[in-house]
């Protein structure tokens, strides 16, 4: 299962709600279930060439992640991820691969034998939802939807380069487009969440989700800042500005402080400019 939807509308709240849950193993951005799908996922049996493949991109990607929020977040099982056997493929179809190396990730706070459900949080999946169907048939698609000059605001001050509001509205413009064409496709697959109600009336967007998701709700879902464990001598030594504050906001309740401060944070004109798109 999946969560999309624009970036900065959400979508890593969803992601702490929902590993709250010992029945949720929730991971953010991997990429591989779409990075491996064009060489490798129309063959069974799977290569043997996949485990030197996933292996090499594996040493790659986490060395260039090395100083990013996800490492404090979560581990991953080195002797699967960096020595892969490919022994282990012929057995296996492709869904049943990606499942089986997200479920080789970990959290502090979780025990994976406990996992009934699992969840890759990426928002350009927006854009393939066809694609990771044809995939997993049965799959069910979280999507986080925010106001659209709530969402500009995060941008403009995430410490990105790019400041112009009119690029990030159009940004925004683009999954909300995808967004509508998903509901009118796969009305019976796909459920909205939006920042506003997530945050102002959490038990009850928690407990839709639940159900949307058909899993037991945890009172332990409305604080999911608790089950967060981070390594605070590396996020103090190791993380970037613009890390430590996300990292900082995810240990935080849920809260309504951000709801409107587009208001006071933007310029009239900077305003209406977005709405003129969005």
């Amino acid at each position: 299962n999946f969560i999309i939807g624009s970036p900065r509308s959400g979508t890593t709240l969803l992601t702490t709600i929902l590993n709250a849950n010992n029945e949720v193993l929730c991971l953010p951005e991997t990429k591989f279930i779409l990075t491996f799908y064009q060489k490798f996922a129309h063959q069974h049996p799977i290569s043997p060439s996949f485990a030197d493949t996933f292996s090499s991109y594996t040493a790659l990607r986490y060395q260039k992640l090395n100083q990013r929020q996800e490492v404090l977040l979560w581990d991953y099982d080195k002797d699967v991820y960096l020595r892969f056997d490919d022994k282990e493929l012929k057995d296996l179809t492709y869904a049943e691969l990606m499942t089986l190396l997200l479920l080789n990730m970990g959290m502090k706070s979780k025990n994976n034998d406990d996992v009934k459900l699992v969840v890759d949080k990426e928002p350009d999946y927006t854009f393939w939802v066809k694609t990771l169907l044809a995939i997993y048939p049965n799959a069910k698609f979280l999507i986080a939807m925010r106001d659209y000059r709530s969402v500009v605001l995060s941008k403009k001050e995430s410490g990105r380069r790019i400041k112009n509001v009119a690029f990030h509205a159009y940004e925004w413009l683009k999954y909300g487009e995808a967004i509508l064409e998903l509901q009118e496709q796969y009305p019976d697959s796909v459920k909205l969440i939006y920042y506003e109600q997530m945050v102002l009336d959490t038990e009850q967007q928690i407990k839709d989700i639940c159900s949307f998701f058909n899993l037991t709700y945890d009172v332990s879902m409305l604080k999911p800042h608790e089950k967060i464990h981070i390594n605070q001598e590396s996020l103090q030594k190791n993380v970037g500005d613009r890390d430590q504050k996300r990292i900082g906001d995810l240990i935080k309740p849920i809260n309504t402080s951000r709801l409107e401060a587009w208001k006071n944070k933007l310029s009239s004109s900077e305003i209406a400019d977005i709405e003129s798109i969005c």
